[in-house]
């Protein structure tokens, strides 16, 4: 199946170095609290159209000089054209202007416009109030019959 892209850019952004993967123990929940947001983002086009959200939370940095930056839980609407449940979400972090580091969620998001867990996180050498940190957030909608397609929204934190 083809993919289709197009990017939707929101001011919102992350940092992330060391990745957790889906299903493995929860972020470390000693670390002082950073920030949360829900991102959003949409795509329309032809018949199909789709709205993925995200919880985006971050926190400060420990006394080691560490932050983690995670995503809690999801929703994405889709509808105007058959589609599936085997969306993905993606959280990419950069760190003072440098390429993003990638964790994937697994190819089977749900479409459904309920909220579901979603415990992709990332763990990284950083300080919010003194790096510039970015979290982008990449859905892919899954479309049925045709093309998935994509959208992001970064945030700065």
């Amino acid at each position: 199946m083809q993919h289709l892209r197009r990017v939707v850019t929101l001011a919102a952004a992350a940092a992330m170095v060391t990745p957790g993967l889906m299903g493995a123990a929860q972020a470390p929940a000693s670390y002082p609290r950073g920030g949360d947001v829900v991102v959003t983002c949409t795509y329309t086009g032809g018949l199909f159209h789709a709205t993925g959200e995200v919880h985006l939370v971050w926190n400060g940095s420990d006394e080691s000089g560490r932050t983690t930056v995670s995503l809690e839980e999801y929703r994405i609407t889709a509808g105007g054209a058959p589609y599936g449940d085997k969306a993905n979400i993606d959280l990419g972090v950069s760190q003072n202007g440098g390429s993003p580091q990638w964790i994937h969620s697994p190819d089977s998001m749900k479409q459904d416009g309920q909220w579901h867990s979603l415990g992709i996180w990332q763990d990284l050498s950083a300080t919010p109030s003194n790096d510039d940190l970015v979290a982008t957030v990449e859905f892919t909608f899954d479309e049925s019959v045709g093309y998935d397609h994509s959208c992001s929204v970064s945030h700065r934190l």
